[in-house]
């Protein structure tokens, strides 16, 4: 039902109500009205709404709430916000409008009935009576004017050979306890603070302990890093500088792990022409490559990496943005070792050998990669 229709019928029930029609002339009347603009209904909606509305809106009885319709319909339009992840309930409804009782709160129930009928409110899954608004808005992709080109970053292993980052991409780097994940993100910054602005949100290190690991680093003293530290836990999507690196060391996920997805996305929609670095606890296990949270970790990335011990072995599990048309970088995995705390090297094999790139095959060993041009 669109917003024209469904004014003037509540229109007419208004005028019916205070004419005093008898409540069987005015569900017909109503009927009728359905029936010439086509709209879907059944008998015992248009029971119950007209019987509400009687109850409701009888003279001397709720005076002055013959336009609650209206009065709903600009609670959830004009207070509630737009949002994947903002919502509103009956309950909300009710302590806002001041409605009390019984009949006040079923012609409630059928106004929010009518405004999800009319596509402007959606239930909330199987969260009985919460609804969220309804975002039609959505931002053309100008593909033909569009400027730019993968950034010039550098990462450990030559990661940037393989997997290319562009402008507002996520990278999520992935690891259980001891394998170096803030390790890996001090060296990312090492490696790119000179040709990017660089913002770094630790959850866990006070300024002590982030000068002991920066002093591990050899041959660049303290006054040579040239990055912006700053201590966060939570909520990083209101501090990301959207044109700028941001590293977060790290996503903090103790329960709703449901909603890592969604601190991710809300991350990726304050970027512009920057990118965030996010690091990400995972669950200790062989095997297991994805973070806490599961899948929904994955969804925005651009780049994930995965780390892992006993051995330590980086292995990129997700890159969409391929250097090399004909080299797959999903899969390929590295041994490595930490040297002094903050130095990633190649491992080396019985021989003596590094290990280069690997790609594990189903039912096999991992095979060395041939492409070891990159």
């Amino acid at each position: 039902m669109n917003t024209d229709n469904k004014i003037k019928i509540d229109t007419c029930l208004e005028y019916l109500i205070k004419s005093d029609a008898p409540p069987e002339f005015v569900v017909e009347m109503i009927k009728k009205l359905y029936d010439h603009d086509k709209i879907d209904y059944t008998h015992e909606d248009v029971i119950e709404s007209v019987y509400s509305a009687f109850e409701l809106y009888k003279k001397g009885t709720h005076d002055g709430r013959l336009n609650l319709q209206a009065e709903v319909m600009e609670f959830v339009t004009s207070v509630t916000p737009m949002g994947q992840n903002v919502t509103t309930s009956l309950l909300d409804c009710y302590n806002a409008l001041n409605l009390k009782t019984k009949n006040e709160k079923t012609a409630c129930r059928m106004a929010i009935k009518r405004i999800v009928q009319m596509g402007i409110l959606e239930p909330c899954g199987n969260r009985s009576g919460v609804y969220r608004k309804v975002d039609k808005k959505v931002d053309l992709i100008d593909f033909l004017n569009a400027k730019g080109e993968m950034l010039d970053l550098k990462w450990p292993f030559g990661i940037e050979k393989l997997c290319g980052i562009m402008p507002k991409n996520i990278v999520v780097v992935t690891g259980s306890p001891d394998t170096g994940k803030t390790a890996f993100l001090l060296d990312f910054i090492r490696r790119n603070m000179m040709r990017y602005p660089v913002n770094y949100f630790s959850s866990e290190m006070g300024a002590l302990e982030l000068k002991s690991r920066l002093e591990k680093f050899p041959q660049l003293p303290l006054q040579g890093w040239n990055f912006k530290p700053m201590e966060r836990s939570s909520n990083f999507a209101d501090v990301i500088q959207p044109n700028e690196i941001n590293v977060i060391d790290f996503l903090e996920i103790h329960q709703d792990f449901y909603m890592i997805g969604q601190w991710i996305k809300d991350i990726f929609d304050k970027l512009d022409k920057g990118i965030a670095v996010i690091a990400i606890q995972k669950n200790t296990g062989k095997g297991v490559d994805i973070a806490r949270g599961g899948v929904g970790s994955l969804e925005k990335p651009r780049l994930y990496i995965s780390l892992s011990n006993n051995p330590h072995v980086l292995k990129i599990v997700k890159a969409k943005n391929w250097v090399n048309d004909m080299i797959n970088p999903n899969g390929l995995s590295i041994r490595y070792k930490i040297v002094g705390g903050c130095q990633f090297k190649k491992e080396k094999d019985a021989m003596g050998v590094e290990y280069d790139w690997e790609k594990e095959t189903e039912g096999e060993t991992p095979q060395k990669f041939m492409g070891r041009g990159v």
